[in-house]
């Protein structure tokens, strides 16, 4: 079975100010990846990409619909290592690989991925419980 793996977030890389031993609790963790699968899932059905711009129509016309058996968006999957959230694609991943990096004949169409809005709100829920440790 194909896999499109992405590393989507690190907290405590990508903000010095949560020192790296701090592990956020495993359901603020739950949270978080309700949170991502939701962005990606309800983002996608609307046709736009993680930068807010619509998705590159066919070249024949038409919307491209990257959830019409809604395979692809079922087999997303979240998991931790550290405080890195980790979201596979297990289904059509080499559909979704190929939509979300583009080819040569295939326009980037960048649905794998979370808005720097959700990034931060992230951080934020991040630096909440750090806040409360000190």
């Amino acid at each position: 079975m194909a896999r499109y793996v992405k590393s989507m977030i690190s907290v405590r890389a990508t903000y010095s100010t949560i020192p790296s031993k701090f592990q956020l609790p495993k359901d603020v963790k739950q949270n978080i990846s309700k949170m991502v699968i939701k962005e990606i899932v309800t983002r996608t059905k609307s046709g736009v990409d993680i930068n807010g711009a619509t998705f590159t129509p066919y070249k024949k016309g038409g919307t491209p619909n990257l959830y019409k058996s809604g395979k692809l968006l079922r087999g997303l999957k979240t998991s931790f290592k550290g405080n890195n959230i980790v979201v596979e694609a297990t289904n059509h991943a080499d559909v979704g690989m190929y939509h979300n990096e583009g080819t040569k004949h295939l326009p980037r169409r960048r649905w794998f991925g979370i808005s720097s809005k959700l990034s931060d709100d992230i951080f934020n829920i991040a630096k909440k419980y750090w806040a409360k440790r000190k």
